[in-house]
């Protein structure tokens, strides 16, 4: 990850750069998902180079959760490789804004700035694929709240 430059302040979206983390236990499902759709977002905005994403893990599974991987792919968002990883502390430290998927997470995270949002997410892990779905939607809205929080409203 590069270096955000001398003046760029965490939680100031108004500088060139916006690093955003979406964090989750496993980093297998929920927090990759908010990624995909978030560079899906930026992509569309033609946010370019303003927006990093990243995505991880504090105790980090072995793949993706694949029922929540293919209701992404559904709607035509790739979930990339190369799957779960780490979220370094460094990470944590420089991101302009730090999600969480679940206060368990939260809970967690060696540091949380007052700024880390926690998104009440449901756990889908073992529900219907209907179920699975509406998880998939629920991060899809609230990336796309996010973003106009962040960047402003699209018609």
């Amino acid at each position: 990850m590069d270096s955000p430059p001398s003046d760029h302040r965490p939680g100031d979206s108004s500088t060139d750069g916006t690093t955003l983390a979406f964090v989750c236990v496993h980093d297998d499902g929920r927090c990759q998902v908010a990624a995909a759709f978030a560079r899906y977002e930026r992509d569309r905005r033609d946010l370019g180079d303003r927006v990093e994403v990243l995505a991880g893990g504090i105790d980090v599974a072995d793949d993706p959760y694949e029922p929540l991987v293919s209701v992404v792919e559904e709607v035509g968002i790739d979930v990339p490789a190369p799957g779960p990883r780490a979220v370094t502390t460094d990470e944590l430290a420089t991101a302009d804004h730090v999600i969480t998927m679940g206060r368990s997470t939260l809970d967690l995270l060696p540091t949380a700035d007052p700024a880390t949002r926690a998104w009440a997410l449901e756990d889908p892990r073992g529900e219907p694929r209907t179920v699975v779905r509406h998880v998939r939607d629920e991060i899809y809205r609230l990336v796309v709240a996010l973003f106009d929080e962040l960047f402003g409203a699209t018609g």
